[in-house]
């Protein structure tokens, strides 16, 4: 749909650019911090022991717990976390 574009661009319509950028929009980060820790529901998702808040034996065991995003690849740090919740 995007075969022949002007150099500038100016030949496409915002929506089109919406449109192509939401569609074919990726990323080779990896995600991490999304399920806050914290001492209380009200403030978190999981406790200390990964637990998540208001369930019954459910637990978030992966990357989305680290409140920051390591500087390397983050198979070895889930591996820990994993480690660590299965005692």
């Amino acid at each position: 749909e995007f075969g022949h574009l002007s150099t500038n661009g100016d030949d496409i319509s915002d929506e089109d650019w919406e449109k192509y950028v939401v569609e074919r929009a990726s990323t080779t980060f990896h995600p991490c911090g999304t399920v806050k820790m914290a001492p209380e529901s009200k403030d978190g998702v999981v406790n200390h022991r990964l637990q998540v808040y208001d369930t019954k034996n459910l637990r978030v065991v992966d990357a989305s717990i680290f409140p920051y995003i390591p500087s390397g690849n983050t198979n070895a740090p889930t591996a820990m976390v994993a480690w660590k919740a299965s005692r």
